[in-house]
């Protein structure tokens, strides 16, 4: 993880400073809170607190944001008595059973700002890309564990609070949808991400 953040931020410092003399770019960093939906929701219904959100916007336009988004979000949940398929059906073990799913998306995304230049900016924005899913199962000394990049489309609506021209409030509301793969089913989660942007 903490090698996505330091790459994911040295990045945008180098995107920052070659097109600083063009326009304006923003870096918004986040703490995310995500509520698992549908098929996430039956493995897992525990909400996550453990989440980050990293954003970098090229803006053209004061109205418009264009770059990558990134991020990891983590679902932990523990069933007191559950069933364990460890061998295709050939071995089932029965016991405390702990689930995991690590969620690292990597989008491109566009942003659109309503009233750019006003102290409070509400703005819509859709990702588009790719998810590195990871989901652990285990009990007692067994684990499986099922992994795949999915495609991901991930529509946003939040709003910016600007207290001065460099720095500002950051919060929104992120919807991801990861689709279903031959190796993992599609999967989903709700996230609010509140954090700073910087200018």
């Amino acid at each position: 993880m903490k090698v996505i953040v330091t790459s994911f931020l040295l990045l945008c410092f180098a995107l920052t400073n070659a097109n600083s003399q063009k326009s304006v770019n923003s870096i918004a960093v986040q703490h995310a809170i995500s509520l698992p939906l549908d098929r996430t929701n039956a493995f897992i219904n525990n909400m996550s607190l453990r989440g980050i959100a990293l954003d970098y916007r090229y803006h053209p336009t004061p109205e418009t944001g264009i770059g990558v988004s990134s991020g990891w979000v983590a679902f932990f949940d523990r069933k007191m008595r559950d069933t364990h398929d460890v061998a295709n059906g050939v071995l089932t073990v029965s016991g405390k059973q702990y689930r995991y799913l690590n969620s690292v998306p990597f989008l491109l995304a566009i942003d659109h700002y309503m009233h750019a230049e006003r102290f409070l900016s509400r703005f819509i924005g859709l990702g588009i890309g790719t998810t590195y899913n990871r989901i652990d199962k285990k009990t007692g000394p067994y684990q499986t564990r099922l992994h795949a990049w999915q495609f991901t489309l991930a529509p946003e609506a939040g709003v910016r609070i600007g207290y001065d021209f460099s720095f500002s409030t950051y919060l929104s509301l992120r919807y991801t949808y990861n689709l279903e793969t031959n190796a993992l089913c599609d999967q989903s989660y709700l996230s609010v991400n509140i954090g700073i942007m910087h200018r």
